[in-house]
C-alpha cells in the first residue's frame, strides 16, 4: 500500500478511488487504517470490510466453512479505534461519478450493488472466466457506460456488451495477465480524452520480506495457518520474501 500510495502521490491525480478490502486478514490492521484514513480518497465498501463491521449478509455459510474467519473478525476489530470502524461503516456500497456526463463511472467492489459477486476475465483468460452473458446478469439495469470493479483481483479493462469493465488488480494480492501472483502492488491511472477512458495498468515492488516478518509476528498466524486460504495467502508472503526455492526448502523440513 505505502508503494502505490507513493506512486499515486507522484502522479499527482485530481481524485483516488479505493474499491474496498481495507483490512481483514492484515498482521498490522491499525497501522493499515492510520495510513488509509490519512490518505485523500473516496471508498466503497468490500466484502471484507463488511465482515469487520458485522451483518455479512449472504455469508453466513462461508462462516460455517471457515470458523477461522470469526476469530480474524474479533482480533481486528479490537486493534481500531471508534474512528476506523465508523470509517468502514460509513463505506457506501456504489459510488457514482460524474454522472450524467459522457465519463460517468460506477465503482463498485464486486459489482453494481453488490460486494460480493465480482466479475471475472473471459474464460479464455482466466480459470475462473465468466461468459458475456454472466456478467450481463450482475450489470443488468445499470446507467453508467463504465465500471470501476475490484473483488476478483483480476486486472482487466473489458468491453461486456455496453459496458466497460475495469479492474485495475489488487494491491496487496496481485495476479498477472497469466493468472500468477507475481509479487507486485497493482493500481490503475484513468485518464478522460473527451472521448473515453484511457487506461494505464501499473504494479509496484516493494519489500516482501517486511510483508512476510509481519505475519510471522501476527498474533493469529500459528491458528489461521491451519485453514487452506489464510495458510495459502501468508505463504504466498513467505516465497516472495525467501524466494520460491528457499521458501519449499523451508516447508519440506
Amino acid at each position: 500500500m505505502e508503494a502505490v500510495f507513493e506512486a499515486i502521490r507522484r502522479e499527482r491525480p485530481d481524485l483516488v478511488v479505493f474499491l474496498g478490502d481495507a483490512i481483514l486478514r492484515v498482521p498490522a490492521p491499525r497501522e493499515t487504517m492510520e495510513r488509509l484514513r490519512a490518505f485523500n480518497h473516496q471508498p466503497v465498501r468490500g466484502n471484507y470490510d463488511w465482515f469487520v463491521i458485522g451483518g455479512f449478509p449472504g455469508e453466513e455459510e462461508r462462516l460455517r466453512r471457515e470458523p477461522f474467519l470469526i476469530d480474524e473478525v474479533a482480533w481486528t476489530r479490537q486493534q481500531l479505534s471508534a474512528d476506523d470502524l465508523a470509517y468502514l461503516e460509513a463505506m457506501p456500497i456504489d459510488r457514482r461519478l460524474f454522472p450524467g456526463e459522457p465519463q460517468e463511472l460506477l465503482a463498485c467492489h464486486a459489482s453494481p450493488g453488490k460486494a460480493f459477486g465480482g466479475i471475472f476475465p473471459p474464460p479464455e483468460a482466466h480459470p475462473f472466466g465468466m461468459s458475456d452473458e454472466a456478467c450481463l446478469a450482475l450489470l443488468e439495469g445499470e446507467t453508467a457506460p463504465t465500471l470501476l470493479c475490484g473483488h476478483t483481483h483480476a486486472a482487466m479493462d473489458r468491453q461486456i456488451g455496453p459496458y466497460r469493465v475495469i479492474n485495475p488488480g489488487s494491491v496487496s494480492l496481485g495476479w498477472n495477465e497469466r493468472d500468477e501472483m507475481d509479487g507486485y502492488a497493482r493500481w490503475a491511472l484513468l485518464d478522460w480524452d473527451g472521448r473515453r477512458w484511457r487506461v494505464s495498468f501499473r504494479r509496484e515492488g516493494y519489500d516482501h520480506r517486511r510483508v512476510w516478518e509481519a505475519y510471522r509476528n501476527w498474533p493469529l498466524w500459528p491458528q489461521t495457518r491451519r485453514y487452506e486460504k489464510p495458510r495459502w495467502w501468508g505463504e504466498r508472503a513467505r516465497r516472495f520474501a525467501l524466494g520460491a526455492e528457499a521458501a519449499a526448502q523451508g516447508e519440506q523440513k
